[in-house]
């Protein structure tokens, strides 16, 4: 992993972190700290390794506010913008993908992170057969 992947995941994390942080002192007693726990206790290693994923984190934690909980919590990918969006092409279309971990398929932001548990995930389609993602980048 490059160094500079690397210095996104910290950011990432310690965004969250500060979210997290601030929401629980604001708001006891949500369930939030729980997940506020979790975050701690797993520390770094529940940021996804995949650039994509940590790139769909970064957009809904944009916000710095505990607004950005909500986001995280119920944005699906297939409501995130184009550019980082998870698309996969399945014939003539191109789909949005889902992110497979421990056996389940899902769909939502939060779904991204380890928290506690050991899932590595991976790009999957609706059935859980694994795919590759198109790049953005390239596509016209």
């Amino acid at each position: 992993m490059s160094l500079l992947n690397e210095a996104k995941d910290l950011n990432v994390y310690k965004k969250m972190l500060e979210i997290f942080s601030d929401f629980t002192d604001r708001y006891p007693g949500t369930g939030m700290s729980r997940v506020y726990k979790s975050l701690l206790d797993t520390g770094l290693k529940c940021i996804p390794k995949d650039k994509r994923a940590v790139e769909m984190l970064s957009y809904v934690l944009s916000d710095n506010t505990p607004k950005s909980i909500q986001e995280l919590i119920n944005t699906g990918f297939a409501d995130l913008p184009i550019t980082i969006r998870p698309l996969y092409k399945a014939g003539q279309q191109k789909l949005v993908g889902f992110w497979s971990k421990d056996g389940k398929v899902l769909g939502k932001t939060f779904d991204l992170l380890s928290l506690g548990d050991e899932g590595k995930g991976f790009w999957c389609d609706e059935k859980g057969e694994k795919i590759d993602l198109l790049d953005l980048s390239k596509e016209g």
